[in-house]
């Protein structure tokens, strides 16, 4: 019996939903038998020791349900076979790194080192077709380009999972918008399964991750999703210019994206009056803080649950923006590059604000004491 799209989509997201929800309960079961549990410290939000398996589960999820799809032959004419093994031995090593780290705790050079290795072996393996960036015709540039994208947005994930529901809605209204984009650009059921199937996970990681939460993300949720958006992004470059394919994902993933950035350059500025140098202010960019925009809200007197609100509407605006220029008939580059100053003025007013309300209550709180 043929079934139409649409209730293939609907089936594969019941699915993925349900698995994921099974897969994810046994893991909860056996994760201190597994060692994959989160301990709370100074920078963590969260009081109690919570297992780190949802991404775990959505991995296992979405590996067992491509590979019966793979196994029923209905991708054929989508990816090449060497394409699959290259796309399963970078996706591995990602996982491998995220477990790793889960359960024996690695650092940051070595994640770096193993996402890195992750990114050479899947640009240079799956026969990317590099278009020029703005014009610039380099294949050096383009390939550098991709790869500090590729390690840069999976490490933006990587640094979202702070609050009970924050890392998992952000995602999955990410993979809603990232779908719409592949619709409209022509591409075929096969690659929108791939986020039907993905947000069925996404929605029942959540009823886990929901406040109490249950269960984390974890490394290994965290870099998957990073992995996952920055691989589907390069992916998108197909059915446009590079410029645009580049563009599109700073504004549908300008929350992670830039907030890793404001991030990264305040610790280094920061570090610029102590008389340390370069190559130690360097390195300390790379280290954790609780200097990320959901830390502050909540140390400006946000609470956890409307600091959550607050980035999902921010991703919100940001990927609404991104399908409002889309769907216009005359994009052009320009108006990505003013979405994206929109977005990052955004962020950066959000980021100063709150900075300026903790230190007033600070400044508040010392005139009570003294008084």
């Amino acid at each position: 019996m043929d079934l139409n799209p649409n209730k293939i989509l609907i089936l594969l997201f019941s699915g993925s939903f349900l698995l994921n929800f099974l897969i994810t309960k046994i893991l909860i079961r056996y994760s201190k038998k597994l060692n994959l549990i989160d301990h709370p410290d100074q920078r963590k939000m969260h009081s109690d020791s919570i297992p780190v398996v949802g991404g775990l589960g959505i991995a296992l999820t979405m590996s067992l349900i491509i590979l019966c799809f793979l196994c029923t032959n209905q991708a054929s004419g989508i990816f090449e076979f060497n394409q699959i093994v290259i796309i399963s031995i970078s996706t591995s090593i990602i996982l491998l790194t995220g477990l790793m780290d889960d359960s024996l705790g690695l650092t940051a050079s070595n994640k770096f080192l193993f996402q890195l290795i992750a990114t050479l072996i899947f640009l240079f393996g799956f026969d990317i077709q590099f278009k020029p960036i703005f014009s610039i015709e380099s294949y050096i540039i383009t390939f550098i380009f991709n790869t500090l994208f590729i390690v840069g947005i999976t490490n933006a994930f990587n640094l979202l999972d702070g609050l009970d529901g924050l890392a998992g809605g952000v995602s999955l209204i990410i993979c809603m918008t990232l779908m719409f984009l592949y619709y409209l650009s022509g591409y075929g059921i096969i690659q929108i399964a791939l986020f039907v199937l993905l947000s069925g996970c996404l929605s029942s990681f959540l009823l886990f991750n929901k406040p109490p939460a249950k269960t984390f993300l974890g490394d290994t949720g965290s870099l998957f999703l990073g992995w996952y958006f920055a691989l589907t992004s390069i992916y998108f470059a197909e059915k446009t210019t590079l410029s645009l394919s580049i563009l599109i994902p700073f504004m549908v993933l300008g929350l992670p994206a830039f907030d890793v950035l404001f991030v990264m350059l305040s610790r280094f500025i920061k570090r610029h009056n102590y008389k340390i140098s370069f190559r130690n202010r360097f390195k300390s960019v790379f280290l954790p803080d609780n200097t990320h925009l959901h830390h502050l809200l909540v140390r400006g007197g946000v609470s956890k649950g409307h600091t959550v609100i607050f980035l999902y509407v921010l991703t919100l605006i940001s990927c609404i923006t991104c399908l409002f220029l889309w769907i216009n008939q005359r994009v052009i580059e320009i108006n990505f590059i003013y979405g994206i100053i929109f977005i990052l003025l955004l962020i950066f007013i959000s980021r100063l604000y709150i900075e300026w309300k903790i230190k007033y209550r600070r400044i508040k709180k010392n005139r009570v004491n003294k008084d």
